[in-house]
């Protein structure tokens, strides 16, 4: 699963356990449920504050927008896999709490012009208490939630897949090093060369080599590992050693020479370090083979 995956789950939570917070205390023991039904509850509550039929319709509005908010792009975010689902998720977010904000200002002040009516409902002084304490836990948590879910979606930037235009020449010729670099790891880590037959009697064979492993070719089987029978092959002709990262070591000790693709002849008993993919010719073009 990837990480903007987890995200997206992660987000369609919140916003479940921000659904659920209207079933809880949103102020004064009056869940938003009792506020958008009409509740006993809520008749009590207009009585001590003085409210009229206006006030209880830009409450109900106020959070009916960011339940149906929530609603909404829960399902989308859900349903779609596009980035965009995550920005509004964000924005969303931001809304809901930027009203829940507003209606936390309103309730405070309020309370202040009607302090007396207050203290009655609440059957005590309210002078030492917080405005926080008067609204509930269904408040908070739907406050808190949304915080949380503004934050993954911004965390769901750094998933953002890079795309590249590779008919640059130099970010073609970048992507490939990028693409090389488990083999590098492989070969340094220990991996395994080959030796391919081109032309000649072992044209299509592969033999592995590991790091470090040698391969005598030549005519004389109580020398050679890999015996080939033909005029321009010596009795000891050369020796291949593959050497990971860095490529292969030949050394040439043949008469008829050891030979590159490219007509270049190895050196008679030096080795000589070539590199993956380098073709052979053994005594001439009959025989040739692939580093790697």
């Amino acid at each position: 699963m990837n990480q903007r995956k987890k995200i997206k789950i992660a987000i369609t939570c919140t916003y479940v356990i921000a659904i659920a917070t209207l079933f809880m205390n949103f102020m004064m023991g009056v869940t938003a449920v009792d506020i958008l039904s009409q509740s006993d509850n809520l008749k009590m509550a207009v009585e001590f504050m003085g409210w009229d039929s206006t006030v209880i319709t830009l409450i109900r509005l106020m959070l009916i927008v960011p339940v149906v908010l929530t609603v909404a792009v829960s399902v989308y975010l859900w349903m779609s896999e596009n980035r965009s689902a995550l920005i509004c998720a964000c924005i969303a977010s931001i809304l809901s709490i930027l009203i829940y904000a507003v209606a936390f200002i309103a309730v405070v002040a309020m309370l202040s012009y009607a302090q007396d009516e207050a203290e009655q409902f609440l059957g005590g002084s309210i002078k030492g208490v917080s405005p926080f304490d008067l609204f509930g836990i269904g408040y908070w948590l739907f406050f808190i939630v949304h915080i949380a879910a503004v934050i993954l979606s911004f965390q769901s930037g750094n998933t953002t897949p890079l795309s590249v235009n590779t008919n640059n020449p130099v970010i073609k010729e970048a992507v490939n090093v990028i693409n090389n670099i488990p083999k590098a790891v492989e070969a340094i880590s220990g991996g395994t060369g080959s030796i391919i037959g081109t032309c000649g009697v072992y044209n299509g064979n592969r033999i592995e080599l590991k790091v470090n492993e040698q391969l005598m070719i030549g005519r004389d089987s109580s020398m050679c590992n890999l015996i080939i029978v033909a005029p321009k092959v010596s009795r000891k002709h050369c020796l291949i050693q593959y050497l990971g990262s860095t490529g292969y070591k030949v050394t040439d000790f043949s008469s008829n020479g050891t030979y590159k693709s490219t007509g270049e002849r190895l050196p008679k008993n030096f080795p000589t370090i070539v590199a993956q993919g380098t073709v052979i010719a053994v005594g001439n073009q009959d025989n040739m083979f692939r580093l790697g």
